[in-house]
């Protein structure tokens, strides 16, 4: 009997399994990749509504830790772990390219949803899912403290928008991703 790869993709997304790659549902550090020893953080430990995001040197605090929490469709939300009522979120929704990226009161909405795709390097891009192409990117590829995200327009592999992955241990993948050499 053969299955196609729609039904196989179907049965694949019943099964709660990302088509487009491993399963990231977990706990995870997020590293730019062209700032590896930087982590993803939501700026001074906020929980409030809005609250920026930024890279920020490591200190393996809850504020730096994020659960990658299946949704719909493949898509994940995306919340630090010492605020489990926010997630990642594209500022009112919006499609423009250089639309910051903050962390919100997790409505549901589809631009508080991600799909994460392992790059051909190893890295991963993490995909808006209320706007086609367009993915959560280092505005203006900085790469020191302080540095802010955008939503921008996906370029597979483009070094502004690879992350680099580092799991917990109550994360589905088992492998950490790395970033290609320069």
């Amino acid at each position: 009997m053969k299955i196609s790869r729609l039904t196989a993709g179907i049965v694949l997304l019943l099964a709660g399994i990302n088509v487009h790659g491993q399963d990231f549902s977990g706990t995870f550090t997020i590293a730019f990749a062209s700032a590896p020893n930087l982590a993803l953080e939501v700026v001074d430990g906020e929980k409030s509504d809005g609250a920026k995001i930024a890279l920020g040197e490591p200190y393996n605090v809850a504020y730096q830790k994020w659960i990658f929490t299946p949704r719909k469709d493949g898509f994940y939300s995306i919340s630090p772990a010492h605020a489990r009522d926010l997630v990642l979120t594209v500022v009112d929704g919006g499609t423009e390219n250089m639309t910051k990226i903050v962390v919100a009161k997790d409505g549901g909405k589809p631009y508080q949803l991600w799909m994460v795709d392992k790059q051909t390097n190893g890295t991963v891009c993490i995909s808006a899912s209320h706007v086609s192409n367009k993915c959560l990117a280092e505005e203006g590829g900085g790469t020191e403290p302080g540095s802010t995200q955008v939503l921008y327009d996906l370029v597979p592999d483009h070094p502004f928008m690879q992350w680099i992955l580092k799991p917990f241990a109550d994360s589905a993948t088992s492998s950490t991703p790395k970033a290609a050499k320069p």
